[in-house]
């Protein structure tokens, strides 16, 4: 992403889906990532309507909603739509 121009900038994004046990909290150990934080469903998709997510970081977010089902044909009138602009 772009801030500067605000547009997002053509890259590969490799999207790991990591599942932790609930004793496991990460720890920041680089410069790359701010925080962790833990959302509900609903949380993640109001922050997603909200805009305050990067506009790549929306991207690997509404994948891994797809993909894991919670974003589907039934539940979303511009499933299409929405699979056709993240690719």
């Amino acid at each position: 992403f772009d801030d500067e121009k605000n547009v997002i900038t053509s890259e590969l994004e490799f999207i790991y889906d990591l599942e932790f046990p609930t004793t496991v909290i990460p720890k920041i150990n680089d410069s790359e990532v701010h925080e962790f934080k833990h959302y509900s469903l609903q949380e993640l998709v109001d922050l997603l309507k909200s805009n305050d997510f990067k506009p790549n970081c929306s991207l690997v977010v509404v994948d891994f909603l797809v993909r894991h089902g919670y974003i589907n044909v039934t539940n979303e009138p511009n499933y299409t739509e929405i699979l056709l602009k993240t690719h």
